[in-house]
């Protein structure tokens, strides 16, 4: 409206109806500094600092969050390796129930998180376990396994691995690791039963592990101990 009022001020000022006005010159910056910007591309760098701070404004409130989603979704085609999108991604989609949409967002703010900032991806891998009582690849799952025994809870780090060994994952290194550090854990609690348990179903799934000899160590140990106690 500034630059049209201008714009007819200018042609008014041709025709000697204006004087001493310089139309021509707030017309002139108007054009120049638009072409400045498009040729600098501020207009790309001001949707997105609009996206953002909608991102930030909204996705927390309980009434227009959906533009806040949106505003999260417009972020991430810029930066799709930004967990912190994606956890408000999370949060928002299973806000009144877990969806499948928020899940992904979860696990792929957890995946990031694992490499920039591991304790962080613990903690919201406590929360996504709480909304989904269940595990992510075991390539994953081991180290945050690791992360909550050493910075959250043991019972819960035992429960996770527990999650992970039921589940029809190929016996291969990762879970490898994963019974043996169930195993520990379960030493840690002292229930050694369910460790001596755990080493004999590691035995029986991978019969030619390189940790096949500690695990018969273990075993043996449980079981002259057994027979003490009897």
């Amino acid at each position: 409206m500034w630059f049209l009022k201008d714009l007819l001020g200018g042609i008014d000022s041709i025709r000697g109806i204006y004087q001493n006005v310089a139309f021509w010159a707030h017309v002139g910056g108007f054009a120049a500094g638009l072409a400045a910007c498009m040729y600098l591309r501020y207009g790309i760098e001001a949707r997105i600092e609009k996206a953002e701070f909608i991102a930030e404004t909204k996705t927390n409130q309980r009434i227009g969050y959906g533009e806040g989603m949106q505003g999260c979704k417009e972020l991430l085609e810029k930066q799709p390796k930004n967990p912190d999108l994606h956890l408000k991604l999370a949060r928002a989609e299973s806000r009144w129930k877990p969806s499948e949409e928020a899940r992904r967002h979860y696990e792929t703010a957890i995946r990031i998180l694992l490499n920039i900032d591991p304790r962080k991806a613990a903690e919201i891998f406590d929360e996504y376990w709480t909304k989904y009582l269940t595990v992510m690849e075991p390539r994953y799952q081991v180290s945050l396994s690791r992360l909550i025994c050493k910075h959250i809870d043991r019972d819960l780090a035992a429960k996770t691995l527990r999650a992970l060994i039921d589940t029809s994952q190929p016996p291969d290194l990762f879970m490898e690791r994963a019974y043996l550090d169930l195993a520990k854990i379960y030493s840690q609690l002292g229930r050694g039963d369910l460790a001596h348990y755990v080493y004999n179903k590691f035995l029986q799934k991978f019969p030619a592990s390189r940790y096949r000899q500690f695990a018969e160590k273990k075993v043996g140990r449980g079981t002259q101990m057994t027979s003490l106690q009897g």
